[in-house]
């Protein structure tokens, strides 16, 4: 265990997944999952994290290495309970230079993308339980993965109602499975 409270440090690169680091997720937070191997680098990482404080950690062993939880708030509470904004994390491209404006609006990360991050590791202490939390403060998008979920496919002209289409014999006929 460390005697510390906080440091600041980087993280390896890793894959992330569930990328919500330039808008809000749907709890109204910035998050993201980083998936690191299991090389020497990612496995100083972890070491430090699992010796940094006593309690329950923000890394978790996978099949393929590890998964950390970055986590960064949008909304604070002051003690006169009036409610404050947070600024989101920066986000940086792979040559260091901050994204903004259209950039940023546009920016659509993909799982698979390539990242690492400025974190704040923490040791904690609330109402008997303690543990070791992350927050975000910047992540640096080191290759882009592009989500295309929002990809408009179309669909083939029916030759008549309620007959299906040479696209959806063929879809069937390929994968053994058929779209009702």
């Amino acid at each position: 265990m460390s005697d510390q409270k906080s440091k600041i440090v980087t993280t390896p690169i890793g894959e992330t997944k569930w990328f919500s680091v330039s808008k809000q997720d749907k709890f109204g937070n910035y998050t993201c999952e980083l998936h690191l191997d299991e090389s020497e680098r990612s496995m100083k990482f972890i070491d430090f994290i699992e010796t940094f404080g006593d309690g329950k950690k923000p890394v978790e062993k996978t099949p393929e290495g590890y998964k950390v939880k970055l986590k960064a708030k949008s909304k604070g509470m002051k003690r006169d309970n009036t409610s404050y904004e947070i600024n989101p994390p920066a986000i940086y491209n792979d040559k260091a230079e901050r994204l903004a404006g259209a950039d940023l609006e546009r920016l659509n990360v993909g799982n698979g993308s390539k990242i690492r991050a400025k974190i704040e590791v923490k040791a904690y202490e609330f109402m008997g339980q303690k543990g070791v939390s992350i927050g975000l403060k910047s992540v640096q998008i080191v290759d882009l993965v592009e989500y295309n979920g929002g990809q408009d496919l179309g669909f083939d002209p029916l030759s008549e109602p309620n007959q299906e289409s040479d696209e959806q014999k063929e879809s069937f006929e390929e994968s053994g499975e058929y779209d009702f």
